[in-house]
């Protein structure tokens, strides 16, 4: 064998190698791909009430989890239609899976105790339009339950002020808890019922912090607890993450690469979130014309929606020929409350009604025979 041939065949060695190393990582890559598969939207582009920072957690969260071997669908300021197309891709996409992921970082309301997503542009009049305007997030765990993957994780940030919130009765703030099918996470950026503020870097402080912890090496309740220990301190207790959880089997790691650490994540520097000081109180009555008067001061009649600092506060609702309706009510910071008053008539008490006299008529003096007179009169001086 000469030299040339000597190195020629040492080329083709080498370049075999090469080539068993590249389809090794490919389809190492594409194992990953397969196993673990997220959809991601993030709206914020709303014309009654634009958020700034959705958008920005979408793209970072993508970025997050395509680093941690997820085959990412990505949608932001997606209209329904756009959001329902979505939703099917990602539905088709975790038939192979081992783990879908949701994410979402936008508007969102409950309303009789189911919760929706706001798309952009969504049109919502009356709170019968709710169902037909928005995205009930069901339908997402209806996806993951038909494919019948081991793991689901669902992640909600929406718990933001509700844009629609003057115009419906049972509408509340912030989201409510929901149950997703067996092996599912369901986390949201606070407590249900309460609201998160936008906050005022270009993340939100529950997403920012959640990144930061998907890439440390440890289960995935553990990353959650870490979220809502950061958020609550930095917050004062006043943003308190949740979850629900009905996780079988064993623990479930975003970073299984220890290489992959949260040393590589620039954390961006925590400003002070505007959060929600304030309680919203909405008060009504089954009348008219009434009158409220909250610690003694007069507000108004009861077609009010007030805005109030958190506290204990003695609630009037009165009318002439009616009741006082009289309460304490407790104001909670990030809440929306709904009093409804029921005034009821007076009722006239007997016991204290006068009777008017009856009419006074003179009888008439009845005639006797002398006989009989003679007799009355001696009858009388007996």
């Amino acid at each position: 064998m000469t030299f040339y041939q000597s190195r020629l065949n040492s080329f083709f060695i080498h370049s075999q190698l090469a080539l068993l190393m590249v389809l090794l990582l490919l389809s190492t890559g594409l194992h990953a791909q397969q196993g673990r598969v997220a959809l991601v939207i993030g709206n914020g582009d709303y014309s009654s009430a634009p958020l700034k920072n959705p958008v920005n957690d979408a793209k970072s969260m993508t970025k997050t989890l395509t680093k941690l071997g997820f085959q990412v669908i990505e949608g932001t300021n997606l209209t329904r239609k756009q959001m329902r197309s979505k939703i099917r891709e990602f539905g088709n996409a975790i038939k192979n899976a081992e783990v879908g992921l949701f994410y979402y970082a936008g508007h969102g309301m409950q309303s009789n105790g189911k919760n929706y997503l706001i798309p952009v542009q969504a049109n919502i009049q009356a709170e019968d339009e709710i169902m037909d305007e928005s995205i009930n997030a069901s339908s997402i765990l209806r996806k993951m339950e038909t494919a019948g993957n081991p793991i689901n994780i669902v992640v909600l940030d929406a718990c933001r002020n509700n844009p629609f919130k003057r115009s419906f009765r049972s509408v509340s703030r912030g989201l409510t808890r929901i149950e997703g099918p067996k092996g599912t996470l369901i986390a949201y950026a606070t407590a249900p019922g309460s609201v998160a503020a936008d906050g005022d870097g270009s993340n939100g402080l529950y997403t920012q912090y959640l990144i930061k912890y998907m890439l440390e090496p440890v289960p995935l309740e553990k990353v959650f607890k870490k979220v809502r220990m950061a958020v609550s301190d930095v917050t004062h207790d006043r943003q308190i993450p949740w979850e629900s959880s009905s996780l079988v089997g064993e623990d479930f790691y975003f970073n299984t690469d220890r290489s992959v650490t949260n040393n590589n994540y620039s954390e961006q520097p925590i400003i002070q979130s505007v959060l929600p000081k304030t309680g919203n109180l909405i008060i009504r009555s089954n009348v008219n014309g009434d009158q409220v008067m909250i610690n003694g001061e007069p507000k108004g009649s009861t077609k009010l929606d007030l805005e109030l600092k958190p506290g204990v506060y003695v609630i009037e609702v009165s009318k002439k020929g009616y009741k006082t309706f009289e309460q304490s009510y407790n104001v909670v910071a990030g809440t929306e409350q709904i009093l409804y008053a029921k005034l009821r008539k007076n009722r006239v008490d007997a016991t204290n009604t006068i009777s008017p006299k009856p009419s006074y008529r003179p009888t008439k003096k009845k005639k006797y025979t002398a006989e009989q007179q003679r007799a009355i009169d001696l009858f009388n001086q007996m």
